[in-house]
């Protein structure tokens, strides 16, 4: 009883001291207080440090960075999502979703029939094509030689020019073609593409009916587990489907290793935990 007695006591202080606070404040200066100390608190445990290099350089390694919930995901947004039981908390950035249709050409995103202007850095492969004879250490320069007046550099493009305007070297660049596999392939077959340059795919939208079989298996597979359909490629059939939720072509910063949407195809949003924000 004693106990008891003491808890209620340590209740009806708290709820005095409250009580004062909002006689001694505006309910408009004091709530807004309140609740965005339970925000904060609820935002500083969905910050974690960054474990892979999927989306330097704007993302750096082992730096802290915070997710939250979002009502709407959009192009361009860095989602937090859960692949599977053995690797968690995958991040990569929204490039396309339900009705676009894709198109990577060269190391170019083509969506919706127009080249996609990324406001960011992305690490890539590029080739340069040297108009004249390069006269500068290729090691200072990071250029790796893979031809006659051709070279190869890996990072961003504005990394790139700003090492040719500082060596004064003159050329012309290109993404390269020799990225990494990407999801499309040949039933039973090691036959794949490359990541720098896929075919058109299509997002679908909810609600619509679409065709899935062993072709375009890799493309759907964690939209058909999430709605717990068996395997296409285990019994080999071809099956039409509904999609149930929002589905997301996602890619890391760095294009040259991000195992992003080329690879595990499209994300549903039941798998998206977050959305990142930057922390002050």
């Amino acid at each position: 009883m004693k106990k008891n007695n003491t808890v209620k006591i340590a209740f009806f202080k708290i709820e005095s001291f409250l009580s004062g606070l909002m006689k001694t404040f505006p309910s408009f200066i004091f709530l807004p207080l309140l609740i965005s100390t339970i925000v904060s608190c609820k935002e500083q445990s969905n910050c974690f440090k960054v474990a892979t290099e999927s989306m330097m350089p704007n993302l750096e390694l082992n730096s802290e960075v915070c997710f939250s919930e979002k009502d709407t995901i959009e192009k361009g947004d860095i989602v937090l999502f859960d692949f599977d039981n053995a690797f968690k908390d995958w991040m990569f950035r929204v490039i396309a979703t339900n009705g676009d249709s894709l198109t990577i050409k060269n190391g170019y995103i083509i969506l919706n029939r127009d080249t996609l202007k990324e406001e960011y850095d992305i690490i890539d492969k590029f080739r340069l094509s040297l108009n004249d004879t390069l006269r500068v250490n290729l090691k200072d320069v990071k250029l790796s030689k893979i031809g006659d007046q051709s070279f190869e550099f890996i990072g961003s493009r504005n990394e790139l020019v700003e090492l040719m305007e500082k060596h004064d070297i003159q050329g012309e660049i290109s993404s390269s073609n020799k990225i990494a596999a990407g999801i499309v392939r040949k039933p039973d077959s090691t036959e794949i593409i490359n990541a720098s340059n896929i075919s058109p795919l299509y997002v679908p939208r909810v609600n619509e009916t679409i065709q899935s079989d062993t072709n375009n298996y890799e493309l759907y597979k964690l939209a058909l587990d999430s709605m717990q359909i068996d395997s296409i490629r285990r019994t080999r059939k071809t099956i039409n489907f509904t999609v149930s939720e929002p589905l997301y072509f996602l890619m890391g910063d760095n294009r040259v290793n991000s195992m992003d949407s080329r690879f595990i195809g499209l994300v549903p949003l039941s798998k998206i935990k977050g959305v990142y924000y930057e922390s002050q």
